[in-house]
């Protein structure tokens, strides 16, 4: 207990501990792990936690010897490498990042703090952050078994049931938020309903959003942004209204909404609201007004037969946004994507949806190569959909030389029961040049409608999601679904080696 408290001085204030004292530290810990938990241990551990220098004293406490004494479940992700390019960490140094990223969210984002607010006492949120990947390392689902490591190594600290429940839910559902916001539809009622029942109380959804922010802020740029942020807090807004009222909320005040559009873009006047109506309810969710407006331009005057509008939006750093309508039918999402590939565009995350007026609204957040020339990008663009340039021909040629030293070898999930009214297709897989195409162009090989895509890109790992319907209108049989997995395989296969 002695030990502990002056580890929590050090979270508190940052202060160097002098070499008699570590060495008093580690003959400390060297003993057998603690059976249990007095209170006061667990209000020194909790303190260690909060303080504002809590990575310095979480590592010191390794250092000495502490993690494995106090929790014996620790020891499988003491210094455990995370073998992905979007991890900064080893998997206990994340942990103490996690519970650093939770005070500094506090302190720094006025949001956070009013969730923190509505929430109450912190303490689950400060634990989850800690053991939310504990479960790494057990081969099998890091979620599922960090919870049954969690509820092991809480039960000795001498935790009441309710909270002890609380934080082995965290634990259990750390990846739901972000997962079902950056690949789901969140105007399926089923999705967010599920979410909410998984949860089951506003209190969990709150410390649950803040965990999810301040995972992805400890994880390290190429696993959180604001496009993230944004998703993420749509989700849970809706989740929270389940749970507090009981039903999925209706759409935005479209009218609002249009006024804020039309005080943008004077030349909108009289159209938002029309153009509104045609896209899904979360389209405004994923955009600002700004960026809206400027994408509702391209539908108030659409592409006529063997043309295309777009635009071209480079940041001046290699990164850029490109956003393309077409006429929607099967094969549009794949033209894109074969221009993008075409001049090495890679894809960071994308949206595409589906109008009620026959058009295609496909978004993406790209990274390209320094040498690119924007303008021959719009160019080709526009040569494709005239059908003055042999996309596939040419893309196939090219991929040969940039082509992975390793066979990409696609995760095909059909997932027929994730949507009334779609099947949810997730592919998973190494990115390489031309992944996204060959996906794509295997929908449109079978003819597929596809009413929503998700794609996101961690490092060098896609998911790509996408809600797909036969061209009557219908889910996909198991017969299509089988058909579906053939094709998409074959086409990365071709285009990719393998």
């Amino acid at each position: 207990l002695l030990a502990m408290r002056l580890l929590a001085a050090r979270a508190r204030t940052g202060r160097q501990i002098a070499r008699p004292t570590l060495t008093w530290l580690e003959q400390t810990f060297d003993r057998a792990p603690l059976e249990d938990w007095s209170e006061s241990l667990r209000v020194a551990f909790m303190t260690v936690l909060r303080g504002p220098e809590a990575v310095g004293a979480c590592e010191l406490l390794d250092h000495v010897g502490g993690w494995t004494v106090l929790l014996p479940e620790w020891a499988p992700v003491r210094g455990r490498v995370q073998h992905d390019p979007w991890h900064r960490y080893t998997v206990d140094g994340h942990a103490f990042a996690a519970a650093a990223q939770v005070s500094r969210l506090l302190e720094q984002d006025q949001r956070a703090a009013r969730t923190a607010e509505a929430a109450g006492d912190l303490d689950a949120l400060y634990l989850a952050a800690v053991f939310h990947d504990i479960g790494k390392g057990s081969g099998e689902d890091h979620s599922v078994a960090g919870e049954l490591l969690t509820r092991r190594a809480l039960a000795r600290m001498g935790l009441d049931a309710d909270e002890l429940e609380e934080v082995a839910v965290l634990v259990r559902h750390h990846l739901l938020l972000v997962e079902t916001a950056t690949r789901r539809d969140l105007d399926d009622p089923s999705v967010v309903e599920g979410v909410a029942a998984a949860l089951g109380s506003p209190r969990r959804l709150r410390l649950l959003h803040l965990l999810t922010v301040a995972d992805g802020l400890a994880t390290g740029p190429a696993a959180w942004n604001d496009w993230k942020g944004t998703l993420v807090a749509d989700l849970a807004a809706r989740v929270l209204h389940v749970l507090e009222r009981g039903t999925a909320p209706g759409p935005s005040d479209p009218e609002a909404l249009a006024r804020k559009v039309e005080a943008a873009r004077p030349a909108l006047a009289g159209k938002a609201a029309r153009l509104l109506a045609t896209l899904p309810d979360s389209y405004p969710s994923a955009v600002d007004v700004g960026e809206l407006a400027e994408e509702l331009e391209l539908l108030a005057d659409p592409p006529g037969p063997g043309s295309v509008r777009y635009r071209v939006d480079p940041s001046g750093d290699g990164h850029g946004l490109v956003t393309v309508c077409a006429a929607d039918r099967p094969g549009t999402l794949a033209r894109t994507t074969g221009v993008l590939a075409l001049h090495r565009v890679s894809v960071l995350r994308a949206h595409a949806w589906s109008t009620s007026a026959g058009l295609a609204l496909q978004r993406f957040a790209v990274q390209a190569p320094a040498t690119l020339r924007w303008e021959r990008l719009g160019a080709d663009l526009d040569a494709a959909w005239a059908g003055r340039l042999a996309v596939e021909a040419r893309l196939e040629r090219k991929a040969r030389d940039y082509r992975p030293p390793a066979p990409v070898e696609p995760d095909v999930r059909v997932l027929p029961e994730e949507s009334a009214h779609s099947t949810v297709v997730e592919v998973r897989a190494a990115d390489a040049l031309g992944l996204l195409h060959a996906i794509a162009a295997a929908l449109g090989d079978l003819d597929l409608d596809v009413r929503v895509a998700k794609i996101d890109t961690l490092g060098d790992r896609v998911v790509d999601t996408f809600y797909v319907r036969s061209p009557w209108g219908a889910k996909l049989s198991d017969e299509q679904a089988d058909e579906l997995t053939l094709a998409i395989r074959h086409r990365t296969t071709r285009l990719l080696g393998g």
